[in-house]
């Protein structure tokens, strides 16, 4: 349990430190605009499926569902949720 939340910490630090170099390089263009959106989308993936989980409702761990959550907001989430469910 300790090992997992080390390896969580490193990875909020990690992303932490990207969005910051992110907005310091060139914000709102190019490709650091775009690793800032899958950033973001990082975070609310895992905020949500860490708040629904016990609720029985899980989410698509992988890059694709991260860009959609970044770009969409909520609505990506939503549908990361959607192709869980999709046989």
């Amino acid at each position: 349990m300790l090992q997992m939340l080390l390896i969580m910490t490193g990875f909020a630090i990690l992303i932490g430190i990207l969005w910051f170099l992110t907005m310091r390089a060139t914000p709102k263009k190019g490709m650091m605009r775009v690793i800032e959106h899958i950033c973001m989308g990082i975070i609310l993936c895992y905020l949500c499926s860490a708040f629904l989980s016990p609720l029985g409702i899980h989410f698509v761990d992988g890059p694709i569902s991260a860009l959609s959550a970044g770009y969409l907001g909520l609505p990506g989430v939503a549908l990361s949720a959607i192709a869980q469910l999709w046989p």
